[in-house]
């Protein structure tokens, strides 16, 4: 029961066609659930740090972030069987959780921030889902741009978020 409704599901989201053999264990299968399981830690590590922010720090958390903006945004579960169904909104709701949680690990990492708040457990697994699943590349205007790691192409994130890779905070 429980298999037919995954294979509903993934038919609906266009991961398999109808009619035919369809394998469940294909690598195309494989890849877009795992996809999909990535999206959904993202978004559920943001929404997480911010709900333990807003209990234990509510006022640093206002005073560093747009609380209204980011409760709109990640303040809804987030749920793999309600994602978008086009691979480019996917795309796009992958590089507002990147966003958020680079905006959340600056303002936790920021010089002014107390230190206790980067030992919230939250906060510490927001950084490390970060760092496993996003890279920060500067273009050629001088942007930052935050992009998913790909598999076999992820390079190491500097300890510190908000730091080019390869520099030290000071540089």
């Amino acid at each position: 029961m429980v298999f037919d409704r995954l294979l509903e599901h993934c038919k609906e989201a266009g991961l398999v066609a109808t009619g035919g053999k369809q394998r469940t264990d294909s690598t195309h299968v494989i890849s877009a659930v795992r996809d999909l399981n990535r999206l959904e830690l993202a978004g559920e590590s943001v929404r997480a740090a911010l709900e333990a922010l807003a209990v234990a720090a509510p006022g640093w958390l206002a005073g560093h972030i747009n609380v209204t903006e980011f409760a709109e945004r990640d303040g809804p579960r987030v749920d793999g069987w309600r994602m978008p169904p086009s691979q480019t909104k996917r795309d796009r709701l992958a590089q507002a959780f990147g966003q958020d949680a680079f905006a959340l690990c600056r303002a936790a990492w920021a010089d002014d921030a107390p230190a206790w708040i980067r030992e919230i457990e939250a906060v510490g697994l927001l950084r490390q889902v970060l760092v496993q699943t996003c890279i920060v590349r500067i273009d050629a205007r001088g942007r930052q741009v935050i992009k998913k790691v790909r598999r076999g192409r992820a390079e190491p994130l500097p300890a510190r978020p908000g730091t080019a890779p390869g520099r030290t905070p000071a540089e």
